[in-house]
């Protein structure tokens, strides 16, 4: 999990880039996880891909 963290830079560049453009993209995406849970959610079901949370953080209700 750690491997695919974000570091606080990438995150600042993408923040800087959407304050400081002409026409900012307000949705994008930054680092691998957030890419690998938006893939995985497009191909689930919404309530699919609750359970699969649920159970990633360990949520028994």
């Amino acid at each position: 999990m750690e491997q695919n963290s974000l570091r606080q830079s990438e995150v600042a560049n993408m923040i800087l880039r959407a304050v400081t453009s002409d026409k900012p993209d307000f949705r994008s995406i930054v680092g691998k996880d957030a890419a690998m849970s938006l893939e995985t959610r497009r191909n689930m079901s919404e309530g699919e891909f609750k359970n699969l949370i649920k159970k990633q953080l360990n949520l028994g209700y």
